[in-house]
């Protein structure tokens, strides 16, 4: 095994004061800066190319608290740029109420905001290649909504955690990629057919089910030896079950503005590539990941 985990870098187009969910952050969910973020952004994209070589996935933002913008010019530009260094564009659906819960079950709400930032993007020229539901959520119906849109790559998955309230429940499953189930994400045994979805994990500890026990590298009360432990487990299961790994480590675009978390980033980085690590995009991952499995 040359490469024992092949990883998605991939990072959540988001804005510091948002938080709606959060109480540790009281609920917060101010508009987004778009200058601010449109340079955050190009800076994650500058930061990547020198990295990763320009290997990212964007989850770009659509939600409660901004429906469009970041579907829109000038932030289309920014995601051309990306794709063409390097990079690709997932569709990232927000759908929470501050204080009160999320929209993530109601399956007509969720299907037309879906549609609506894939038709945007596609008409501005660019085209996502999978989904990643906010917070982990993912419902069962919208296995078949991806296959019609031809988004093949889903990165909702959190292995082990269980919130219904969000539709985020990944109990049972592995902690690499997987085929979902087309009628029960956490399925492992599907006894139907196998969905043409591939879902990738986040990187995961298998220990608890806090942002601490998960590759979220920028997570404020975790820290880079954390990362690192992670990380040395995840490569641990590709040599116990002698086979590599798939999984995503997680970065937001709000994180260029501190110095602190690129720093940490840039470590963790430098860590990865020495122990294992093999960098691709989503579609690079599942191509490999099927080179390499039966479906």
């Amino acid at each position: 095994m040359d490469k024992q985990v092949y990883f998605v870098p991939l990072v959540d187009v988001s804005w510091f004061n948002l938080g709606p969910l959060n109480p540790r952050k009281n609920f917060i969910a101010d508009p987004p800066p778009l200058d601010l973020c449109l340079k955050e952004a190009e800076g994650i994209i500058d930061l990547m190319r020198d990295l990763y070589d320009g290997k990212l996935v964007f989850a770009v933002y659509t939600g409660t608290y901004c429906r469009d913008k970041f579907s829109e010019e000038p932030f289309l530009s920014t995601w051309r740029r990306s794709i063409a260094q390097g990079g690709e564009i997932v569709l990232h659906t927000h759908e929470e109420i501050a204080g009160v819960g999320t929209r993530n079950g109601e399956k007509e709400h969720m299907t037309e905001v879906i549609r609506r930032q894939f038709d945007k993007l596609k008409s501005g020229g660019v085209d996502p290649v999978g989904f990643r539901g906010g917070l982990y959520g993912y419902a069962n119906f919208l296995t078949s909504l991806l296959e019609e849109l031809d988004l093949k790559i889903d990165f909702s998955a959190a292995p082990g955690i269980n919130k219904k309230d969000r539709e985020a429940v990944w109990t049972g499953i592995p902690c690499s990629a997987f085929y979902l189930c087309p009628i029960n994400k956490t399925h492992r045994h599907c006894h139907h057919s196998l969905s043409n979805i591939l879902e990738i994990p986040i990187g995961t500890d298998g220990k608890g089910t806090e942002n601490e026990n998960y590759h979220y590298v920028d997570y404020d009360l975790s820290t880079l030896e954390t990362a690192i432990d992670i990380w040395d487990i995840v490569r641990q299961r590709a040599f116990d079950v002698g086979e590599p790994q798939f999984i995503y480590t997680l970065f937001h675009t709000f994180s260029m503005s501190n110095p602190v978390m690129v720093e940490r980033y840039c470590r963790f980085t430098d860590y990865v590539l020495a122990n294992g690590g093999q960098p691709v995009t989503g579609t690079e991952s599942k191509k490999i990941f099927d080179q390499l499995h039966i479906k």
